[in-house]
């Protein structure tokens, strides 16, 4: 190693001692890391080719239920090559909104949930495939018949109806529309002449509106 060591670090791109002939355990394990990462050399596969859904097929469904998801969001799992799980949340966004409870939701949270119950519940390691863990990653929140929703009863009914509850619904110059962490944002955009006191009462006829037809409005909400 002292006579040829730092060529073959030089000539592998990994030269990081400069000329030193010195060879220490922590140098030559760096060395090897440093050939790992750069990919010049690759470890052989711990990976059994066994899919992860198909190891737990008969746990999976219980572990889900044990993470208490509201009763609108179901999971489903797609694993094309063994142990690399692309993990999607759906959202029934209809029942969402009409659901009594609000509970925030966030893929990455949900996501931690599954994990840590998989892992101190079912054994299961994450990290490297190759070393025959599990890799789990979680897509963006599915919000599964919300564009139907905005287009057929958002756009076609509600604001139709919202621009009539009152006298003063002919200051409202638009109603914009997001959807974010399991809530629902309908603001309210008034014209410049409203007078800002009246604002806050016919933000308020919406909300009694929107709840007499079954909305959550901590869910569906409402502000200007």
């Amino acid at each position: 190693m002292r006579k040829y060591g730092s060529d073959f670090e030089k000539d592998m791109g990994i030269q990081s001692y400069g000329t030193s002939t010195s060879f220490s355990h922590y140098r030559l394990l760096n060395s090897g890391k440093r050939l790992a990462e750069k990919e010049k050399y690759s470890l052989p596969s711990m990976n059994a080719g066994i899919k992860f859904t198909e190891k737990y097929s008969k746990l999976l469904s219980l572990f889900i239920e044990r993470i208490e998801l509201p009763d609108y969001v179901s999971i489903s799992l797609d694993e094309r090559v063994p142990n690399k799980v692309e993990v999607t949340f759906d959202v029934d966004f209809p029942k969402m909104i009409m659901s009594q409870e609000y509970k925030a939701l966030s893929s990455g949270n949900l996501l931690s949930s599954l994990k840590k119950y998989l892992e101190n519940f079912g054994g299961v390691e994450f990290g490297n495939p190759n070393y025959g863990q599990v890799q789990m990653n979680g897509k963006k929140l599915n919000y599964v018949g919300l564009d139907e929703w905005v287009k057929n009863v958002l756009n076609k009914k509600l604001k139709k109806e919202i621009k009539s509850l009152s006298p003063y619904s002919k200051y409202i110059h638009s109603i914009r529309f997001d959807v974010d962490g399991g809530r629902a944002d309908m603001k309210i955009i008034f014209k410049d002449e409203f007078r800002w006191n009246l604002r806050k009462e016919v933000v308020s006829g919406i909300r009694e509106y929107l709840t007499n037809l079954g909305y959550n409005t901590n869910i569906l909400r409402v502000d200007s």
